[in-house]
């Protein structure tokens, strides 16, 4: 009984395993990176075509993702990156890159 028991967990566990690897891999595929960088740190902002949908931040930035995700959709993605852009180079003298 406890063999059919762990089986049947070990199934659970595989198709879980697969199901999230699935889902990361549909997300990456819809989402684009735009990466900043500077001797103070950097920024990479992940978007879709409509949205800001995360961030990852390095050395001493800090970002508020729900407040630029209003800013986003006030201006359009679009926009958004260009002024980001214009604010990171001058506050950081770095530059952004969409990759």
């Amino acid at each position: 009984m406890k063999k059919i028991i762990f089986i049947v967990l070990g199934i659970f566990l595989v198709l879980g395993v697969l199901v999230g690897v699935g889902a990361v891999s549909l997300l990456n595929n819809n989402t684009n990176k735009f990466v900043c960088e500077s001797d103070i740190g950097g920024i990479t902002l992940m978007y879709t075509e409509t949205d800001l949908v995360g961030y990852t931040t390095s050395g001493e930035l800090s970002y508020d993702l729900d407040e630029q995700k209003v800013l986003a959709e006030e201006l359009g993605i679009e926009e958004y990156l260009v002024e980001f852009n214009t604010w990171f180079e001058t506050e950081t003298s770095g530059s952004c890159i969409k990759e």
